[in-house]
């Protein structure tokens, strides 16, 4: 699925920094939609959203 395809591209790095674990459903199999979601998802952690309480901006999110 499309958060499947997104992580493979971002852990190739070798430098994940953050996960979004979405409990809520699955993106496997939603196409188009399915990729804006994950990488809204990713984009919310990386942009250090004070809710996150992370110390800095994170570039390298996955989901889970």
């Amino acid at each position: 699925g499309p958060a499947v395809a997104l992580d493979r591209a971002r852990v190739a790095s070798g430098r994940g920094q953050a996960i979004v674990a979405n409990s809520g459903c699955s993106n496997t199999a939603t196409g188009e939609q399915g990729e804006r979601d994950a990488r809204r998802m990713t984009a919310l952690v990386a942009a250090r959203d004070e809710v996150f309480a992370l110390p800095e901006p994170v570039p390298e999110v996955v989901v889970a």
